[in-house]
């Protein structure tokens, strides 16, 4: 899951998907239990990791700079600030997609990437 496109949602875009995060969360706690076979249990994984994720990648950068915005405004900038954070997080935004695209892994040692 870490570091795979978006299957079906319109292209590569990189995003978190906690729905499928917890959907193999519950398979590997009916491997561990005993529950079901290796064969069963791949044929799952297989269908977990080729669900479409739940947003598209527009919702997912808009909500993302509405959360640029709004950190600003928390932490005691202006409108005028956090306007110009939600800009400023755009073309950030798309390097990181493109360095995903590049192959450059989730977890680096580079801070923007590390937390998107």
């Amino acid at each position: 899951m870490r570091g795979s496109p978006t299957p079906g949602a319109g292209g590569a875009f990189f995003t978190e998907n906690y729905e499928a995060l917890a959907s193999i969360y519950e398979l590997i706690h009916e491997i561990t239990a005993g529950g079901i076979t290796l064969e069963v249990a791949d044929l799952r994984l297989s269908e977990i990791t080729h669900r479409p994720k739940p947003y598209p990648p527009a919702v997912i950068w808009l909500a993302n700079i509405f959360g640029a915005s709004t950190l600003t405004v928390a932490l005691g900038g202006g409108w005028a600030t956090a306007v110009a954070a939600g800009i400023i997080f755009t073309p950030v935004y798309l390097l990181i997609q493109w360095l995903r695209r590049l192959g450059c892994p989730r977890s680096s040692g580079w801070p923007p990437v590390r937390g998107l």
